[in-house]
């Protein structure tokens, strides 16, 4: 299986906003992606779209329009996954940690026979 560094990638709130876009809509063109596409292609998270028709020597030719790819979808887990773990973390060390003070504190108290 391929590994991809999700970590490296930083998309402004524009290129959210394209892709966010590209996804509903199922292609978007060119001129829509604008100074986006190059980074965009670069990080795998688009690709072109081709006519089914090919030209001279064989390749496919492409339509203009752009698609979103498996690694966008992939991204998409990636982040919501971190989220969720990141908040659940961040809400059940912080309880653990006060239950432990907690019975610590009971348990020292009736040591001294002041609880």
């Amino acid at each position: 299986m391929y590994e991809y560094d999700y970590d490296k990638v930083t998309l402004n709130l524009e290129e959210k906003y394209k892709l966010f876009i590209t996804k509903r809509k199922k292609k978007t063109t060119e001129k829509f992606l604008g100074d986006s596409k190059e980074y965009l292609l670069g990080i795998r998270f688009i690709k072109a779209n081709y006519s089914g028709q090919r030209n001279e020597i064989g390749e496919q030719i492409p339509d203009g329009t752009y698609s979103i790819t498996w690694y966008y979808g992939r991204y998409l887990i990636w982040k919501r996954n971190k989220a969720f773990y990141g908040m659940l973390s961040s809400f059940v060390t912080p309880i653990v940690v006060s239950i432990i003070t907690s019975v610590l504190t009971v348990i020292v108290l009736r040591i001294l026979g002041l609880g």
